[in-house]
């Protein structure tokens, strides 16, 4: 019945009586959105307000939204079409047309905004070159936690009139704008596209002024500077060719504190800080990124900063005579490490990763407090100085051979009084060093194997003879023997072309071969007590 009611009420009769279908006037712009799937700007969907009243669309985008391509998503009353189609330009607005099943319209004009952004960010500062008459371009270094901003120049730039070239949050502006005077802090202001405000406080450091604060930080320090005298080459300083300092030496200066500016050297390539006080280093060290050589003997260091791992120029790093117990893992990062020197701490193990410093090329494990041999050195193959004295070594373990490279190895100092076979492999070996061990002989390894040895120190042993066979050693030219309990030398010593040196004191000798004697190029010091034949 309802049925019939609609197709009643649906048509009409011409005059013919002949059924006319009424088509639909509906004409109405249900919904309209951006979606991202068809719009690469977008990162989420964006859905459009539409109000049928005044037949307006309106759609806010994010802050930076191109909406210069935009494509819609619309859907319109059942039967109607909408027009235009596809990407189009929402810079201005845009009227959508709505044509009905029997042809009649409606407009709908659609505006696209951009929210204003809320950023007011000081993303970078610097100082060129060609505005200011520097030396080089610096740039800033931005604290955004803080919002402040250092800058570091060289020790005879004047601050009182410099121009900087600022980067800021896009649609954002600032103030103070040109040149400003920076002899002390300036305040700079970002406002957003949305009137939002930051503020940053800009400090211009010269080097000079760095230098004094480790005067200020170190109250009873020996450093000696006149501050009354404006050129810091008086002050133990190197400068390049810009007037940056790249050398800074502070030693047996009283300093307990290094303040956290001297991370600001951006130029640093050598720094010593020998015979102080320093108990820790601040977090900036790690700053120093051109730092390739840093001497901090005899100190009171019992660690070093994470930051410390940053240091990846360093070549050259001396920490010995300090008081560090554990290895420090921050120096496993440090790939271009050529020279460690950690003797006379208290290292009782080294951790496994220590054979990741395969550039080492010296090592210093001097006096500590080994309870057995470290044998992640025999990974470092690219050794040729190693030096392990003073450790109660009573063995020498038989891996020392995969160190193929070394051409010194110094182990004075132990308990031994073996060698193993395996040091044949030091080939290349042409210095050893064996004093203040317990040897009663020269190890017939030595002797017969190490022919391009120059120098052999066998001081304070117990050495009673020196066999014939020395002679193998073709190469030798400096001989220790101090100190042992030699009652004669073998005549035999003389035919070795090269020895310069012959070192025989605190044994009990009387005669020296007639042989040796005559050799007048041979310096030998002995007792008085011994004599020429």
């Amino acid at each position: 019945m309802l049925l019939l009611l609609f197709l009643a009420l649906s048509c009409s009769k011409n005059d013919d009586d002949t059924p006319v279908l009424v088509k639909s006037s509906e004409k109405q712009l249900v919904s309209f959105a951006f979606n991202a799937i068809d719009n690469a700007v977008l990162e989420t969907n964006q859905t459009a307000t539409v109000n049928e009243g005044y037949k307006t669309i309106t759609a806010s985008m994010p802050v930076g939204t191109d909406i210069s391509a935009l494509t819609p998503t619309m859907n319109v009353s059942a039967k109607a079409s909408v027009a235009p189609t596809g990407a189009q330009n929402f810079s201005s607005p845009v009227t959508y047309t709505v044509t009905a099943e029997d042809g009649t319209i409606a407009n709908y004009i659609v505006e696209v905004m951009v929210s204003d952004s809320s950023e007011s960010q000081l993303l970078r500062f610097v100082f060129r070159e060609a505005d200011n008459g520097i030396p080089d371009t610096i740039e800033a270094t931005v604290d955004t936690e803080n919002a402040s901003l250092l800058l570091v120049t060289t020790s005879n730039t004047d601050l009182t009139a410099l121009i900087p070239q600022l980067e800021i949050s896009e649609g954002a502006s600032y103030s103070p704008q040109g040149v400003q005077d920076f002899s002390g802090p300036v305040t700079y202001t970002v406002t957003a596209a949305d009137g939002t405000q930051s503020d940053y406080a800009v400090t211009v450091k010269t080097e000079r002024d760095l230098l004094i604060t480790i005067i200020e930080a170190n109250p009873n320090n020996t450093l000696g500077w006149n501050l009354a005298d404006a050129d810091i080459e008086n002050w133990n300083v190197g400068l390049d060719q810009d007037g940056y300092i790249e050398e800074l030496y502070i030693e047996e200066a009283n300093l307990s504190v290094l303040p956290e500016e001297i991370g600001f050297f951006g130029r640093l390539q050598k720094l010593s800080l020998d015979d102080n006080q320093l108990a820790e280093l601040p977090e900036s060290i790690g700053n120093l990124i051109n730092l390739t050589w840093l001497s901090l003997y005899r100190n009171n260091l019992t660690e070093l900063p994470s930051e410390f791992a940053q240091l990846s120029a360093l070549e050259d790093l001396y920490l010995g005579e300090n008081l560090i117990q554990e290895f420090p893992e921050e120096l496993f990062q440090l790939t271009n490490l050529i020279k460690l020197y950690l003797d006379n701490n208290l290292l009782k193990e080294l951790p496994t990763g220590f054979d990741r410093m395969t550039a080492l090329d010296i090592l210093y494990l001097d006096d500590n407090l080994f309870e057995k041999f470290p044998e992640q050195v025999f990974e470092l193959t690219n050794l040729t100085r190693f030096y392990y004295r003073n450790n109660q070594l009573k063995e020498l373990p038989s891996e020392i051979g995969n160190l193929t490279n070394l051409v010194r190895l110094s182990l004075e100092g132990n308990l031994l009084s073996t060698l193993p076979d395996e040091v044949q492999s030091l080939s290349r070996l042409k210095t050893l060093r064996l004093d203040g061990n317990q040897f009663e002989a020269i190890p017939e390894v030595v002797i017969f194997t190490l022919d391009v040895l120059e120098t052999l120190g066998l001081d304070d042993n117990m050495i009673q003879e020196i066999s014939p066979e020395i002679t193998n050693l073709s190469s030798l030219e400096y001989l220790y023997l101090d100190n042992n309990l030699l009652t004669s030398l073998p005549s035999e010593l003389a035919s070795i072309a090269s020895l310069s040196s012959l070192e025989i004191r605190g044994n009990p000798i009387a005669v020296l071969p007639e042989e040796l004697c005559s050799r007048v190029d041979i310096e030998i010091v002995k007792d008085d007590t011994t004599i020429c034949k």
